[in-house]
């Protein structure tokens, strides 16, 4: 019966948050500023509070851009 199937929302808005920098931090100081388009002081004081949400409530293909990005350059991300 279709009444008894429950539909399951897809998500479709995301959370990036970053958990970890590794060793590199001044190319993840770099990589933060052209995301979130920081000054370096912003930038560096950001990545030093981490874990901190990076940016939140969007869309999935951004969050995966970002994830990326940060996965190449060292950066631990959650989605």
């Amino acid at each position: 019966k279709e009444d008894d199937v429950i539909k399951v929302e897809e998500k479709t808005i995301f959370t990036v948050k970053m958990t970890d920098f590794g060793s590199s931090k001044l190319n993840v100081i770099k990589t933060v500023r052209t995301i979130l388009d920081l000054g370096l002081k912003e930038a560096k004081d950001f990545v030093e509070s981490v874990p901190a949400i990076v940016k939140k409530d969007i869309p999935e293909a951004e969050a995966i851009k970002i994830k990326n990005a940060f996965f190449i350059t060292g950066i631990c991300a959650l989605i």
